[in-house]
């Protein structure tokens, strides 16, 4: 219980998979203009800061003159000023090796000011920073007006976008960058291939209303598009509507959503789960925003106050729904779970053979999966059978771990995929065949993976340090879990290190279902230990 204990004391922040050792270790810079109707630029940088709890260093670049419909003026600050700012904002702490430096870009416009960010980046660089830097290549004002000189861009594509780790352009800034016209979506994946053939590392090609001209089936859906070298995906939401309908132009939201990817990383996420939160983050702002002199100003928000519908989804394993003329809002998914509400919580025990569904079967479970890892060929096929025929007769939901082709001859409940499964299995096939699918998930990009799937469950582990299996993933905590509680409509599952004395405070987080291991399978009275379990999960100091 010791080690327990010990990891317990360190679930104290909101995000799932945090590096901690970043989180402790972490420097924000944002450098940008000050946007003097509040709309955009810094005012906007500070509320997304907020929204993660992050503190950065700001360098001021222009003070601009202007309304939410035009800008009059813009007052770049003087070279001197400048310099001062960027070695104020030079990270005091010397032990460089454990440092993450975080560099978000906004409105620079100007050559002389590249060439000096140029400098600075180099010297963190020579200093031995770990370096992240995110650009929001701010050209134009939402009014039209030009906003960075044609030598600042060439400037700014031959020496600074090779130390970029996500660029962040709208459609129209995109198509100015590259000198190409978008016609269709395909164009956009196109697009994105050449901003990496340009030396970024990744790319965010922000849809929001300027996609409604590239289709006409868009039914509601914002959709954006993330390159990188490693992964490619649309990440969609649905168009939010408004508390202030008076005024349907919100500003600032590209500076809203690169400053929150930059403090995702701050905070030790990587690149697609900073993208993914930051998403959300940005919806909720914006249903959330307020009428001001003609426009709407971003509201406040946070972890603590997202909604479902705020959650983005990543569309990995279903991309040709993008080019047909299918209603993206509506999705079949897959077979529920079936019972009411009240009969939650469930436990949800894993076995690695058949004869544990007889021998838990007097205990009236719910629900049990079946996880074999030291079978093949027609021994793990038989093992399958047998175990399918006992869950029938004993009225036990079955959920095969891995092999969906099986649980589909057999005719089991479901299958539960490991994300890592996905893309060898037939998601189609699975629900055609009438069985439900359990998803497991460890990060914000699984998550908004399986939201996307429309699964009949969510697992979110490991909760606490498990030694059952390796795991890529830090122990998520409970208020992770309260997190996934709030992002899906299905049930959540609870699994990973969590014994009798941990469940009043995983139950803290309302799952509907949790999984437990060896706690059963190892111990000397198993039928005893599931009637412990249940009753506890019954009583109401869990509820």
């Amino acid at each position: 219980m010791k080690n327990i204990q010990v990891v317990r004391k360190k679930m104290t922040s909101l995000h799932p998979n945090i590096d901690r050792e970043n989180l402790k270790n972490s420097h924000l810079i944002i450098i940008g203009a000050h946007d003097s109707s509040g709309g955009a630029g810094l005012v906007s940088d500070v509320k997304a800061a907020n929204a993660l709890k992050c503190d950065p260093k700001y360098v001021v670049t222009h003070v601009t003159a202007q309304t939410h419909n035009s800008v009059s003026d813009i007052f770049p600050v003087s070279e001197e000023s400048f310099e001062a700012q960027l070695n104020s904002a030079k990270p005091e702490n010397q032990d460089c090796k454990n440092l993450n430096v975080v560099l978000k870009l906004g409105m620079v416009g100007k050559k002389w000011m590249f060439k000096k960010i140029y400098s600075f980046i180099e010297f963190l660089e020579r200093e031995g920073f770990s370096l992240k830097l995110v650009i929001d290549p701010v050209l134009l004002s939402s009014s039209g007006k030009s906003l960075m000189e044609e030598e600042a861009l060439d400037f700014l594509k031959e020496f600074i976008f090779t130390k970029v780790t996500l660029l962040t352009p709208n459609l129209i800034e995109a198509e100015n960058i590259l000198k190409m016209k978008v016609r269709n979506l395909k164009d956009v994946e196109q697009m994105g291939e050449k901003f990496l053939s340009l030396g970024v590392e990744s790319v965010l090609i922000k849809g929001g209303h300027f996609f409604e001209r590239l289709s006409d089936d868009s039914n509601g859906v914002i959709y954006d598009y993330f390159c990188s070298l490693k992964r490619h995906y649309w990440l969609k939401a649905k168009k939010i509507k408004l508390n202030n309908e008076l005024n349907p132009k919100v500003r600032g939201t590209g500076c809203f959503l690169a400053t929150l990817v930059a403090s995702g990383l701050a905070q030790g996420l990587n690149t697609s789960d900073s993208l993914v939160i930051g998403r959300c983050l940005l919806n909720s702002s914006i249903r959330k925003s307020r009428s001001n002199g003609g426009a709407s100003i971003l509201g406040p928000t946070g972890l603590e106050s997202f909604r479902s519908s705020d959650f983005p989804i990543i569309e990995a394993f279903s991309n040709k729904e993008f080019y047909g003329k299918k209603d993206l809002t509506k999705k079949r998914g897959f077979k529920p779970l079936g019972d009411r509400p009240e009969s939650f919580p469930w436990l949800y025990p894993i076995v690695d053979r058949a004869n544990w569904i007889s021998r838990l079967a007097e205990n009236k479970l719910h629900i049990i999966q079946l996880r074999i890892k030291d079978l093949e060929g027609d021994a793990l096929e038989r093992e399958i059978e047998e175990a399918v025929y006992l869950s029938k007769t004993y009225n036990i939901k079955l959920f095969v771990n891995d092999y969906w082709e099986l649980a589909l001859k057999y005719k089991a409940y479901g299958v539960h995929l490991g994300q890592e499964d996905l893309s060898s299995a037939n998601l189609e096939r699975i629900r055609e065949g009438g069985l439900a699918l359990g998803l497991s998930s460890h990060s914000y990009e699984e998550g908004a993976i399986a939201k996307g799937i429309f699964p009949s469950y969510v697992a979110l582990g490991p909760i606490y340090f498990t030694k059952l299996k390796a795991m890529n993933f830090s122990p998520q905590g409970v208020s992770a879990l309260k997190t996934w509680k709030k992002i899906y409509d299905c049930p959540v599952v609870a699994i990973g290190g969590i014994n009798l004395e941990l469940l009043p405070e995983v139950m803290s987080a309302s799952p509907e279902i949790v999984s437990v291991v060896r706690d059963i399978t190892l111990s000397k009275k198993p039928t005893q230990r599931v009637k412990e379990w249940q009753k506890q999960l019954s009583a109401k100091s869990c509820m």
